[in-house]
């Protein structure tokens, strides 16, 4: 197989990963911030402003038994709720909310947008992370992939203890293979795999390093201590 054929083939086969998991990436969100909405609920069903907040965010929740093909809640309506009830808890959680519906929409652009300014306004929060993850995946769903390396980056070195942070790891080593940069793919999927690790995307990055190995054999002979993500060499 000669040297174009196999980088068009790494190149497929990441655009076919991602065009799979962008979908996945977008629901991830919805879910995981949407559950916890309907946590805070019970934390905070008193009197007031946030217990308030809390119901009109999972007004706009879909019933378990709502019909497949309804209606999902627009971004805009989160936008709202985050806005009528600005300084609340729940009001963070609709502009996630917010974020992760216009990613399922496809606007990458005000996905975006809404992340960065949760990053900005609610730095201290649990969530900070996960919004950072978000911004660099709209920006790598809009096709600015040398921005979005720079994103995940940021995601490994700003919440290395983030549950998204061997998810960002993953993306930078998928970048990496897209540009048939073998040896810093392997670095961030040694990352994700070794030992010690507990993360559930573990077995993925194995899974992922060995096809890497049988692609470029002479890696195989590469240390497998990893070297840290955020020393990592920009794309060229």
């Amino acid at each position: 197989m000669s040297s174009e054929t196999s980088e068009n083939t790494t190149l497929i086969d990441f655009l076919a990963w991602f065009e799979v998991n962008k979908k996945r990436l977008g629901a991830l969100f919805v879910m995981l911030v949407a559950a916890s909405a309907a946590y805070m609920v019970y934390l905070n069903m008193y009197e007031g402003k946030e217990a308030a907040a809390a119901k009109a965010v999972m007004a706009l929740r879909l019933p378990m038994n709502a019909p497949t093909n309804a209606a999902q809640p627009s971004a805009a309506s989160y936008v709202k709720v985050a806005a009528d009830f600005q300084g609340t808890t729940a009001a963070e959680h609709a502009e996630l909310l917010a974020a992760a519906t216009f990613f399922n929409e496809a606007k990458y652009s005000e996905a975006q947008a809404e992340f960065q300014k949760f990053v900005s306004q609610h730095s201290s929060s649990d969530f900070a992370g996960q919004a950072a993850y978000g911004a660099a995946a709209s920006i790598e769903a809009s096709g600015k992939t040398d921005d979005a390396f720079k994103a995940y980056l940021t995601v490994v070195s700003g919440y290395p203890r983030s549950s998204v942070a061997d998810d960002a790891r993953m993306a930078l080593a998928r970048i990496h293979e897209s540009r048939s940069q073998g040896e810093e793919a392997l670095k961030f999927y040694n990352e994700v795999s070794k030992p010690t690790s507990n993360s559930a995307r573990a077995s993925e990055a194995m899974q992922y390093k060995e096809l890497l190995l049988k692609k470029y054999p002479a890696l195989a002979k590469a240390a497998v201590i990893p070297a840290s993500g955020t020393n990592a060499p920009a794309i060229k």
